[in-house]
């Protein structure tokens, strides 16, 4: 496992490339033991890694890559990962489908036609749907983190703050982090995004003040979003010991194997 000066004591790491690269080491769980460094990686899309980043990425020495984008994400910017590489790489399409919703935005961008979209319900459907709709994508997730067995794992999206932010809150959660710790590690997206500098300026230029609002809500993190998929845990299956049982399915031995790998001992 890499123990590099970025992995020892960073959150954000320093990729030029790519935003919202983060570790998810130190956190404390209930009983007192750390998640480790350098084992637990989230971040938005790689396509645009430089070659500086590449020679960052090769540091974190990443056993399993998981790819949550849809085929069109995907095929439009393709990962740029280190020449001979080998990195397990798993895709697992979340709001696929061509992804309906990027197709809806831009739909309605083109034609200037807003009437009826609500974009924070939109949002909160999606974070349901990671639940109700694509539950067996999230249990190859957190399957091939089992199976990497304390090797470092990263996960993605596009920009790495929704279906990623969900792959983060619970492999988090069933390691035993508490929920208000997980939350805060959601909404640190809000920090550590960087957008295209004047993008919401242009679209209020040639789309106007209502197209601009839109996508400033889309670009957000909102704690009711990801409450809203754990309140869907729970409405389907009563608890998450339950959703981890019947839709991870994962027994109580290798929910006590991932925290054997990923956690330090308690402190002395």
């Amino acid at each position: 496992m890499s123990t590099t000066q970025f992995t020892a004591h960073t959150r954000d790491l320093p990729f030029k490339g790519t935003s919202n690269f983060r570790d998810l080491g130190g956190y404390l769980t209930a009983e007192g033991r750390s998640v480790k460094w350098g084992a637990l990686y989230r971040a938005g899309h790689l396509a645009k890694l430089r070659n500086g980043d590449l020679r960052l990425f090769e540091t974190l020495d990443i056993h399993t890559l998981v790819d949550f984008r849809s085929r069109m994400e995907r095929e439009r910017n393709p990962d740029r990962l280190p020449a001979g590489h080998h990195i397990h790489v798993l895709t697992l399409p979340v709001l696929d489908k061509g992804n309906a919703m990027i197709h809806e935005v831009s739909r309605r961008m083109r034609d200037n036609n807003f009437d009826g979209y609500d974009p924070d319900l939109k949002m909160a459907e999606a974070y349901r749907q990671f639940v109700t709709d694509f539950s067996g994508a999230y249990r190859q997730f957190v399957h091939a983190v089992l199976a990497a067995s304390g090797a470092p794992v990263l996960w993605h999206c596009t920009v790495g703050k929704d279906r990623a932010g969900f792959a983060a809150a619970l492999i988090l959660r069933l390691l035993g982090v508490p929920h208000a710790v997980v939350v805060q590690d959601y909404l640190l997206s809000a920090r550590y995004l960087r957008p295209r500098p004047g993008l919401l300026w242009l679209l209020r230029l040639t789309r106007g003040p209502r197209a601009a609002r839109i996508v400033k809500t889309l670009v957000q993190v909102k704690e009711r979003w990801l409450q809203g998929a754990f309140d869907a845990i729970d409405e389907r299956w009563g608890s998450l010991d339950a959703y981890a049982e019947q839709a991870l399915q994962l027994s109580p031995a290798q929910i006590a194997h991932l925290s054997q790998v990923l956690l330090d001992p308690p402190a002395s």
